[in-house]
């Protein structure tokens, strides 16, 4: 990645701000003992959801509103017979593809797995706030007040 490409993407860093902090979070409940409550859990699947949306809405733009001319700044050829034969898979939500040619794609090649793991960390997070939530000794904490 270059300076070029850094800068580009310098309006969208305080998007980054939330995830950040409560990661930060997160990492403190778990030295702090905290991870065993739902609470930490459902911070982490909303911090993970957050961050699912980002990473999906920038695949989805990783063609822009142009994809022809993002193509010819990539310096890579533009293939219109290829585009129609394929025109289904640019309205796909997953897996995310903008294609240039049948062997360059603008949608950067991390993007499809990671939605794929966050998606999988979300569930994981969902299954760990209900599990904190029906354990008998979360109860008992409750109900003598104490944390």
């Amino acid at each position: 990645m270059t300076f070029e490409h850094i800068f580009a993407f310098l309006p969208f860093w305080p998007l980054l701000v939330f995830p950040v902090w409560n990661f930060v979070w997160l990492l403190s409940g778990v030295r702090g003992g905290r991870w065993m409550r739902p609470r930490w859990f459902m911070l982490a699947g909303c911090t993970l959801l957050y961050l699912l949306a980002l990473v999906w809405v920038g695949g989805i733009e990783a063609g822009g509103l142009d994809p022809e001319n993002a193509c010819r700044l990539c310096q890579q050829p533009y293939d219109e017979a290829f585009l129609e034969a394929h025109r289904a898979e640019a309205f796909r939500l997953f897996p995310l593809s903008t294609h240039c040619n049948d062997t360059y794609d603008l949608v950067p090649v991390w993007v499809n797995p990671a939605l794929v793991v966050i998606s999988l960390l979300v569930v994981a997070s969902v299954v760990g706030a209900v599990w904190t939530w029906q354990r008998p000794s979360c109860v008992r904490r409750e109900e003598t007040g104490s944390q």
